[in-house]
This record gives structure tokens, C-alpha cells and sequence, in this order.
């Protein structure tokens, strides 16, 4: 999916951080302080799977015709990896 940088880490050890403790919106919600949260992100790579999406799926029409077709593709991949690994 092109998302190709990732690190774990606990949550609890994010919100105490000096630059967030005081910022109570940035703060990560988690039942205690060692539940893992996970920062995803990506580089250049992401491009062509996107695209390829984009003109492969049948989704492409969809993303295309939105405000903001990258938004959508980030949260379409992630809610699809989600329901991988925590169905409801």
C-alpha cells in the first residue's frame, strides 16, 4: 500500500513526553500507559501504489472524485487493515 515507515511504541511514554504532557488534544487515548500505539508513514514509495489503485481498483472512480483522493486511500487501507486485526 505504500506506507513504508513505522514505529511502536507505548502510548503512555508519548503523552508524558515534554513536548506533549502539557498538550492534553495530542494525547493519545489508551486504556493504560504501556498499550502500544503505532505511527505510520510514508516516503516517495507511496506513490505508485496509490496509482496504481487509483486505475485498478474499483474504488479509482470513487477516490478520484473526492476532495481529497489521498485522505480517502489512507483511511480505506487502514480500515481494511483494521478489520484484519480487530474485527468487531
Amino acid at each position: 500500500a505504500g506506507f513504508d515507515l513505522s514505529a511502536i511504541f507505548p502510548a503512555g511514554a508519548y503523552n508524558k513526553h515534554a513536548k506533549i504532557a502539557e498538550r492534553k488534544e495530542l494525547h493519545i487515548e489508551a486504556p493504560n500507559d504501556n498499550t502500544l500505539a503505532m505511527v505510520v508513514a510514508n516516503t516517495a514509495a507511496l506513490w505508485e501504489p496509490f496509482i496504481r489503485h487509483i486505475k485498478s481498483s474499483s474504488e479509482g472512480a470513487e477516490l478520484l472524485a473526492s476532495d481529497d483522493p489521498l485522505d480517502d486511500y489512507t483511511r480505506a487501507i487502514f480500515k481494511r487493515l483494521l478489520d484484519l486485526v480487530a474485527p468487531d
